[in-house]
């Protein structure tokens, strides 16, 4: 990328950053829409990268309040999701994966903005994590269908325990992106060259969280992921 691209990446995973680990959610669903505007390579498994470390740092930091059982649950129902993923893009097109990207892109915010009250029982955990899994592998946003069930958990519950589980099953997502030729050394360097705006975002959510409220951001990153998955789908279809 040109030193500006890379700039202007940074800076919105600096953003995107920030929001999550205030919020407990917003790295992705508000990063990739507008990275695959400027670099498409940036997604999936560079994104996917930097969110391991960014949900790696937002566990630790909540570790007391993740709910183990619930990771153990939602990651059982990744691994199905994550293997069609992975079959799909083995036979899907650049330009078919720039649709479907928009697609799930727009499908993550129609679940968000509806914010159905789902029961946290365990056939639904396992649901949520079987369409999370392919989400996160296809597009690296995989928060929507777990953070429904988890949505009115306490905060920190909430943080933690989406964290520790979207650690693991980002680690299981880059496993299946490398077995189809989705992540290798290129993808890694992209994801390098965005680390620094990840850790800037981090860092200063430290502050901020307890001080941002999910609920009057949602619409903002909602709006805004949806103007931009629209701008991706029309580029691939004009």
């Amino acid at each position: 990328m040109a030193p500006i691209e890379v700039i202007i990446s940074s800076v919105i995973v600096a953003i995107a950053a920030c929001i999550q680990g205030s919020i407990g959610f917003g790295l992705a669903m508000l990063a990739a829409p507008l990275l695959v505007l400027i670099e498409p390579d940036l997604v999936p498994a560079p994104l996917i990268v930097n969110g391991l470390l960014l949900t790696f740092l937002m566990a630790y930091r909540e570790r007391e309040a993740i709910n183990i059982r619930g990771v153990i649950w939602m990651t059982t129902g990744c691994v199905p999701g994550i293997v069609v993923a992975s079959v799909v893009l083995t036979a899907i097109s650049a330009s078919g994966f720039t649709i479907l990207f928009s697609i799930l892109v727009l499908l993550a915010v129609a679940l968000s903005a509806l914010g159905y009250s789902i029961r946290l029982t365990k056939t639904n955990v396992l649901i949520a994590g079987t369409f999370s899994g392919f989400m996160s592998t296809t597009s690296s946003i995989g928060g929507p269908p777990v953070a429904l069930i988890y949505q009115n958990t306490p905060g920190a519950q909430m943080r933690g325990t989406l964290s520790a589980y979207f650690f693991i099953c980002g680690i299981l997502a880059l496993i299946g992106l490398f077995f189809v030729g989705w992540f290798g050394i290129d993808e890694l360097w992209l994801a390098l060259s965005l680390l620094p705006g990840l850790i800037i975002g981090f860092a200063v959510s430290s502050i901020t969280t307890g001080k941002l409220d999910r609920y009057s951001l949602r619409p903002a990153v909602l709006g805004l992921s949806a103007m931009a998955a629209i701008a991706v789908l029309a580029r691939a279809l004009l």
